[in-house]
């Protein structure tokens, strides 16, 4: 599917997965596909089972679009109550003495009511919000069942922001249905000493 906004020029292409019930053979949700290698990155874990990976795809999947149709009130849903959330933004400052700017980044740590609060103004004030996600990598936390740190790639593109960057989730996939994130952080890039965020620095 080809989306365009009225008021810009930017259009995205989405593949678009249909959640088909098994039993009563009708439409369930949908949800916008993830790239083939993002897919086959997620199926090469063959010591997991086949409901495990899919739940993590799905997962991905449902999350990416949650933020493209502003479902606010799932996003509320699915972020543990004490949920660990920091959010990267590219700021530029600019000298004016050598008239030139420079990058720098800006983190900022959110509690869930602040974080939904703020993602509630994102939404507003922009009229797309578009997640690309690649080079993925997964682990399994060692108790607790199906939890999962997920590091994906991401380009993040709004109207009057674009970034890309490295995000991490910490998430519980025992209730398929019911995914809570407990930890959400992103970094603009490899850290020289650690590298990226994974379940294992939690």
């Amino acid at each position: 599917m080809r989306f365009s906004f009225s008021n810009n020029r930017r259009a995205f292409v989405e593949d678009v997965v249909f959640n088909i019930s098994s039993q009563e053979g009708k439409i369930r949700s949908l949800s916008f596909a993830l790239p083939n290698k993002v897919w086959g990155d997620i199926l090469k874990y063959e010591s997991w089972s086949e409901y495990s990976r899919m739940a993590i795809i799905q997962f991905i999947e449902i999350y990416k679009t949650a933020y493209a149709l502003k479902r606010l009130d799932y996003i509320e849903s699915i972020f543990s109550d004490n949920a660990l959330i920091v959010v990267g933004r590219i700021v530029k400052k600019t000298t004016t003495e050598n008239r030139f700017s420079a990058e720098k980044v800006k983190l900022t740590q959110y509690s869930k009511e602040q974080y939904i609060r703020q993602l509630s103004t994102v939404f507003k004030s922009n009229e797309y919000v578009n997640l690309k996600f690649t080079d993925i990598s997964v682990k399994k936390a060692g108790v607790g069942g199906e939890i999962y740190g997920i590091q994906l790639k991401q380009d993040y593109f709004s109207t009057g922001y674009g970034d890309t960057g490295y995000l991490f989730l910490m998430v519980d996939l025992n209730k398929v249905e019911e995914p809570v994130i407990h930890i959400r952080t992103w970094q603009l890039e490899k850290d020289p000493d650690f590298g990226l965020y994974d379940i294992t620095h939690f």
